[in-house]
């Protein structure tokens, strides 16, 4: 082997050790450090060791059965009765194809965004060649009623929103929405990427025509699944576009995947992912009602943002829900956010940061897959943190002293 590619690979190699160690060098500790991050979510025990099982032949009909399992109980995390169909790919992916199904190249898309990721739907529309009108609000402000009726007006057959704007902590109410949509012909489709098993989603009772939502947010899987449910308004929408130029994203392929018997999905998905998937939805939907599991997220969210208050943070507005499955937080005055997401990690938390407008300002920490031991742990690395910007040491000595003696 050439030196540097020897380099190289002795480079790679001391990475995935390193992942492995954690950050105190523990075999495997970092596997079981809680990520208070918007995204991917802290694992439990069962959805590891289904994502550890064997691989199974992904047109065999155990595979078919898990697939089909698996968008059965997905339909009950989002509400809906229509079939949900699995695919490999990040949300991102997902909303592309969406956009080349529904909307046509010669018709305005309206995107109605609030936040990062509303932007980023946006751009991806425009990327497509499409005609997008863009109904950007203020980071954190709810979307314009009668902006989103005049566009409506003006022609739009198609319109995106996102349900829960992780970049601000925002949810959308979906209902008034929905209501406009129908009522001006337009399908409505939801980005529920980081709402769905979080918070009611109700597609069928709302009147979402497309959800989007993916495998490692609030249902607690790992990264790699996709997963859509789309009304019949959408379908003859979709149907009426024609097929769109990609053949990965082709929607009618999916449904005759979907069709056969087994069940199949489009293409190779990971197969493994999608079993540690139906391992997390079964302890969300099965093993608990899921009303339950929605409790259990607001309670460690009630714990976490009531806790960073008594510390000095100042919480952005939440929108349709008191409690959104992510806190977007600014930091007590004269505290660097920055700082503060680096300084947190010499004590085991790792937290998101602000993106576009607000990164450097806030902090983004989630409530999903996440006890309220986890929320005492955070609070206890936070009051640290804070103390070792301030440079204090007045609170958290239990923690402090904690860290003394691992780092030793």
């Amino acid at each position: 082997m050439p030196r540097a590619a020897l380099a190289g690979s002795r480079g790679a190699h001391a990475l995935v050790r390193a992942v492995h160690r954690g950050p105190r060098g523990g075999r495997g500790m970092s596997l079981a450090i809680p990520l208070f991050v918007p995204g991917p979510v802290t694992l439990s025990d069962a959805v590891m060791k289904a994502g550890a099982s064997a691989t199974v032949y992904h047109q065999g009909t155990e595979f078919g059965r898990l697939v089909a399992e698996v968008g059965r109980l997905v339909g009950e995390v989002l509400g809906t009765a229509e079939p949900v169909y699995c695919l490999a790919g990040t949300g991102t992916a997902l909303l592309e194809t969406v956009l080349r199904n529904v909307s046509a190249a010669d018709e305005p898309v309206t995107v109605a965004s609030n936040g990062y990721f509303g932007e980023r739907l946006a751009e991806t529309a425009g990327r497509l060649g499409l005609r997008v009108v863009h109904l950007r609000e203020s980071w954190g402000a709810p979307v314009s009623l009668p902006a989103l009726r005049a566009a409506l007006e003006a022609g739009a057959t198609s319109v995106y929103v996102v349900h829960h704007e992780t970049s601000t902590g925002f949810v959308n109410d979906l209902a008034p929405i929905a209501r406009l949509c129908r009522e001006l012909s337009a399908v409505l489709v939801v980005d529920c990427i980081s709402s769905a098993g979080a918070l009611p989603v109700e597609m069928d009772r709302v009147g979402v025509d497309v959800a989007v939502m993916t495998s490692q947010k609030g249902v607690g899987g790992p990264p790699g699944v996709g997963l859509l449910a789309i009304s019949p308004r959408a379908w003859a929408r979709a149907e009426a576009v024609g097929p769109p130029t990609t053949l990965a994203g082709d929607w009618s392929r999916m449904r005759a995947a979907a069709l056969r018997t087994p069940t199949q999905a489009l293409w190779t998905p990971p197969v493994t992912v999608v079993a540690a998937l139906h391992a997390a939805l079964v302890e969300r939907v099965v093993d608990v009602p899921l009303p339950e599991t929605w409790r259990r997220t607001e309670t460690v969210g009630v714990a976490m943002r009531q806790g960073l208050a008594a510390l000095g943070f100042r919480h952005l507005p939440t929108g349709a829900v008191a409690v959104p499955p992510v806190t977007a937080t600014r930091p007590p005055e004269g505290v660097n956010a920055t700082l503060l997401v680096e300084a947190l990690r010499a004590y085991g938390v790792q937290t998101g940061a602000g993106q576009g407008e607000l990164a450097g300002e806030i902090l983004r920490i989630s409530h999903v897959g996440l006890e309220l031991f986890h929320v005492f742990g955070l609070l206890g690395g936070m009051e640290a943190a804070l103390d070792d910007l301030r440079g204090s040491a007045g609170t958290a000595p239990a923690v402090r002293a904690a860290r003394a003696w691992g780092a030793r």
